[in-house]
């Protein structure tokens, strides 16, 4: 008799509720696989598998190929957009908005644009054009797609301005426009993760706080029973500094 196996695992690199179900499309092809839900707001996947077809090892390879980070639950999963990748891009995107805003309209100063925009966008802002590609390989689009596509045709219209400024709307360039948008995203990325997990650690906390047991009374007569087993229309005995069995 088959007996399907089940894997838990931590998700890392996930930006939107399209990531989530792009990973759930992906691996529910894959022969051997029986069931897969991938939760966004707890970063994590539920999946069950026949072990005789595919190894564990093998789903979490499949995930890394899709651009995102598997592991067993429990283990740390890297922050991808950390304080310092933010502070590295405020100091060369502050100065590109500076001299775009208040600089002299002149080759020097347009280079320099091009060439530190040109570093946020091979460095911090490089996620987003790896995550963009490997999304589209897998037949789907994510966040990834929409920012790749914004941030890179203001740098590569820009660019193509200062090669020939004929072609431009008299001129003009918007390398800032794809720093500030690195930066701005890379910002609202950082407050998104910390907030999802101040409230998966908040529900966790209310979940452990569940009274596990509850003193169920029937005909004068009380009975413990399991949390799980109390039905609307009992009536439950809490003791004074106990918590509530149900939240029902």
């Amino acid at each position: 008799m088959k007996v399907s196996e089940p894997l838990f695992l931590s998700i890392g690199g996930m930006s939107c509720a399209n990531c989530a179900r792009g990973i759930e499309k992906s691996l529910s092809r894959i022969e051997g696989i029986e069931f897969v839900r991938v939760y966004l707001a707890e970063e994590s996947a539920e999946i069950s598998f026949d072990s005789d077809k595919i190894r564990s090892s093998e789903i979490i390879k499949r995930i890394v190929e899709l651009g995102f980070e598997g592991k067993p639950i429990g283990t740390p999963i890297e922050e991808q957009t950390g304080l310092a990748a933010i502070l590295f891009t405020a100091l060369l995107a502050i100065p590109v908005f500076s001299m775009a805003m208040f600089g002299a309209d002149n080759w020097p100063n347009r280079f320099s644009q091009m060439v530190l925009s040109g570093i946020i966008l091979t460095t911090t802002g490089r996620r987003f054009f790896t995550g963009a590609a490997r999304s589209l390989a897998s037949r789907s689009a994510n966040m990834d797609v929409l920012v790749a596509m914004g941030v890179g045709a203001a740098w590569g219209y820009s660019a193509l301005v200062m090669m020939f400024p004929s072609i431009g709307h008299g001129g003009m360039i918007h390398f800032e426009t794809s720093a500030v948008l690195v930066l701005f995203i890379l910002f609202g990325k950082m407050l998104e993760t910390r907030a999802r997990h101040k409230a998966t650690a908040s529900l966790r906390s209310l979940t452990r706080m569940q009274q596990a047991k509850a003193r169920r009374v029937l005909n004068d007569l009380e009975e413990t029973i399991d949390g799980a087993e109390v039905k609307p229309g009992d009536r439950i005995r809490v003791l004074p500094g106990e918590c509530f069995p149900s939240t029902g």
